[in-house]
């Protein structure tokens, strides 16, 4: 039921008509059953006032009705522009808008007063679940996939656009199971499916289709690819390319890095050959001094009666190679234990706000047995730490010994921008000493929220509650929730952008939704946000 904005009239729809009530004298003035093209066997979703009281909206099926208040005549109606039910209907009246969400998810604005009420926004991009989606840094664009479709498709974060389709090159099912956008959103990976299909000793891994964002076309083509990684300018890109594996050749090397320079008219390909091992976690690119940064795990293959044997050193470490020299030679990093003996374990690296400084976070005592997927890490008997690790001076800035608890998996840790703050199950860490802060006391366990990130340097924490149909902001100092929102479908993934405050939610229904975290009024993003295309009435 919905009053009119004079209180002279009151709504009250039902599943098959609408009927507005006199509220003077109780009786019923009109009703409403007449929606157009649709059909009485579908139930009205609902029915609301204008603003000024002097219309009725409706939605049944796929069609908008707009009618006169005081005698219900019909005034227009609208078509949903998509073969699809509308699901559910809303109406804001003060902003003389409604919003109309279908049933394969897409989300349509209408204009209450144009002449012809069209579909003014709509952000699916897809009729299934967004199974992979890459923002770029500078949070501009992002590129989205669905392992159903034969494509991958690059949005304007800023207009909700879809401003390019990535499909021409793909082979008949050969759909991209994720991509990768560049930092600066000039390039974008598709990455298939693995060419050898079911568990060998060594398969032959994706096919990777380098993409230019600006160009609509395809650059480069990796295959049998461990990953992709670019430089954070766009200027270099390197693939590690697995090399065929022979049992009769055991000197064989694992991984080769096959660098290109993608400024200018240099396409040439550049060759860097790993040393015998594994390469653990993304490696780390740099245009400006032509280097690659892994951590690498050796790996000694010999030959025993016509049978090549594998055995891993337990010393990890970090490699650093001239990516565009023809005498590229191997340097590592130097071993900040060597006057105790141990040896170095490092497990995991990320760049800082520094340039050419990285958080590395190593064990000691133990290395855990080896497995094929080093991205699932699981929590080791063992003591970890980190060092702030300066690859200009080849020199450890900081140590931070016997970090947080053994237990603790190392995948699992939260980390801000300027590393001020670690988290992990809602207890706060200083980034700087490994010394607990506080114990965030909420209303939800870790266990009923997904994809926790930390915003504005680790002072605010977004994590996806409530059966993932809501996203919650709380203060990491305190606890105290900022604030709560509710999403349309589930969420399934939920990452922040480079600017520390805007957060992506992908959706089981197709949806990307893009979040700007504001903190007060006079904040600038606050007229960025109204500027938007799907804030501004149309016109």
């Amino acid at each position: 039921m919905h009053l009119s904005a004079d209180k002279s009239q009151l709504l009250i729809h039902s599943k098959k008509y609408v009927r507005v009530v006199d509220t003077a004298t109780l009786t019923a003035q009109y009703t409403i059953t007449d929606l157009s093209h649709s059909t009485s066997s579908h139930d009205i979703v609902s029915a609301y006032f204008t603003c000024d009281g002097q219309k009725v909206i409706a939605a049944r099926e796929r069609t908008i009705g707009i009618f006169d208040s005081s005698n219900g005549s019909v005034i227009r109606h609208a078509e949903v522009p998509f073969p699809c039910d509308v699901w559910s209907f809303l109406a804001c009246p003060k902003l003389n808008k409604a919003v109309s969400v279908l049933e394969n998810g897409i989300i349509n604005v209408w204009d209450i007063d144009m002449a012809q009420s069209v579909a003014k926004h709509k952000n699916n991009f897809y009729p299934g679940q967004v199974s992979s989606f890459s923002v770029s840094r500078d949070g501009s664009k992002m590129a989205v996939s669905n392992v159903d479709y034969p494509d991958a498709k690059v949005i304007d974060c800023s207009t909700g656009n879809v401003v390019h389709r990535l499909y021409d090159s793909f082979a008949a099912g050969s759909q991209p199971l994720s991509v990768i956008i560049s930092p600066c959103a000039q390039f974008v990976v598709t990455r298939c499916s693995n060419e050898t299909e079911g568990t060998v000793p060594w398969p032959r891994l994706r096919s990777d289709y380098v993409w230019s964002a600006v160009a609509n076309r395809v650059t480069h083509f990796f295959v049998n690819c461990y990953s992709v990684t670019f430089s954070s300018d766009d200027e270099v890109v390197v693939a590690l390319s697995c090399s065929s594996f022979s049992p009769s050749d055991p000197s064989n090397k694992l991984f080769i890095a096959l660098c290109y320079n993608l400024k200018g008219e240099d396409v040439d390909e550049h060759k860097v050959t790993l040393p015998d091992g594994d390469v653990i976690g993304e490696p780390l690119v740099y245009s400006k001094k032509n280097w690659l940064v892994c951590l690498i795990q050796p790996c000694i293959k010999t030959k025993f009666s016509g049978m090549v044997m594998e055995q891993r050193v337990d010393n990890v470490q970090l490699y650093l190679f001239d990516t565009f020299t023809s005498s590229a030679k191997d340097r590592t990093a130097v071993n900040c234990f060597d006057l105790t003996g141990e040896k170095t374990f490092f497990m995991n690296m990320r760049e800082t706000n520094v340039e050419y400084q990285l958080l590395l976070m190593y064990s000691r005592d133990k290395l855990p047995p080896y497995k094929d997927d080093y991205t699932v890490d699981v929590g080791y008997p063992m003591k970890k730490g980190f060092l702030l690790y300066d690859l200009l001076t080849r020199s450890v800035l900081h140590h931070i010994s016997d970090y947080l608890v053994p237990t603790i998996p190392t995948d699992q840790l939260l980390f801000s921008k300027y590393l001020t703050y670690t988290v992990h199950d809602f207890k706060v860490y200083s980034g700087k000493t490994g010394q607990l802060l506080s114990t965030l006391e909420l209303n939800f366990s870790p266990s009923d929220c997904i994809s926790p990130v930390l915003l504005l340097d680790g002072n605010y924490m977004a994590v996806v509650t409530e059966c993932l149909s809501a996203i919650r902001i709380v203060n990491t100092r305190n606890g105290a929730e900022k604030s709560h929102f509710l999403l349309h479908g589930r969420a399934v993934e939920l990452k922040v952008g480079g600017d520390d405050r805007t957060l992506y939610v992908s959706t089981i229904d197709g949806r990307v939704l893009v979040v700007v975290v504001v903190m007060e009024l006079c904040d600038h993003m606050t007229m960025l946000v109204r500027n938007l295309p799907s804030r501004q009435a149309v016109k």
